[in-house]
């Protein structure tokens, strides 16, 4: 089903956002001016999950490797959704494929 398709976009749950990014960094022998850090501690986002509104906090880094771009997707506040969820019951791992 997947044949073909090429991911671009991974997301992957971590505890510590900037802390993961820097080391793929320094793993890949890449720059971390490559990584983009956005802190959403301080403002929710106001997603639908399982039916209700409900708010979320996140802190994410984002790396761009060429045609590439991993996104770490820290959960640090809210009321329980996906991100918390997957997070709870996987622990670090990729959780989002965007397929082309």
């Amino acid at each position: 089903r997947f044949r073909n398709k090429k991911a671009f976009q991974p997301g992957i749950m971590v505890n510590d956002a900037m802390k993961v990014a820097q080391t793929t960094c320094d793993l890949f022998g890449l720059s971390s001016d490559n990584i983009q850090y956005i802190d959403l501690s301080n403002r929710a986002s106001l997603v639908k999950y399982k039916g209700k509104n409900i708010l979320s906090y996140l802190k994410l880094a984002m790396l761009q490797v060429n045609d590439l771009e991993f996104k770490f997707i820290q959960f640090v506040g809210g009321d329980v959704n996906s991100h918390k969820d997957f997070y709870d019951q996987y622990g670090q791992i990729f959780s989002i494929f965007v397929l082309q």
